[in-house]
């Protein structure tokens, strides 16, 4: 929930979950690797349902999780490529399909990038973040369990539309 709130919001916001500056900080320690594959997956889709403009850089499109610095050249020992065999794991072709999927709906759903979320109750609310955001012409709900394990949840709200994404 602190990453939401504190989320830019509105066009002229970017959220990104790594860049040049945090990959080159943290060297082995980058998200893809501290948050695991499946939990930047669940932190994508929430990048991509709070803030104005997603920022998708250098690899994590496919899990890349080597080390990156934007220092590096052919003097120093650090790397500042793309691990691109990354693209074929299992990890690399679910995250590449998560992204497309998210960017589409991103793309289509204006309640996304236009509004605050509006948090609803569950009964997991230590593992599960639930929230809508609505422009008054339409509703995104959106769940996303932030535990390496499976969690069922009750939600406080009647929800009813198209299935956008479930995953």
């Amino acid at each position: 929930r602190d990453y939401v709130d504190n989320a830019t919001y509105f066009s002229r916001g970017i959220t990104y979950l790594d860049q040049h500056d945090t990959a080159s900080d943290c060297g082995l320690g980058r998200n893809e690797i501290l948050l695991t594959s499946r939990g930047m997956d669940a932190a994508f889709v929430l990048t991509f349902t709070t803030s104005a403009q997603p920022l998708i850089w250098n690899g994590i499109e496919i899990a890349d999780n080597q080390e990156n610095n934007m220092f590096a050249d052919r003097m120093h020992t650090k790397r500042c490529e793309i691990n691109w065999s990354r693209a074929f794991t299992e990890d690399g072709i679910r995250r590449l399909d998560l992204v497309k999927r998210l960017s589409v709906i991103f793309k289509e759903n204006d309640a996304i990038t236009e509004e605050r979320p509006v948090y609803i109750g569950n009964s997991a609310s230590d593992d599960v973040i639930a929230f809508t955001k609505s422009n008054g012409k339409e509703t995104v709900f959106v769940a996303v369990n932030c535990r390496n394990k499976d969690i069922k949840a009750s939600v406080d709200t009647d929800i009813k539309g198209t299935e956008l994404l479930s995953y």
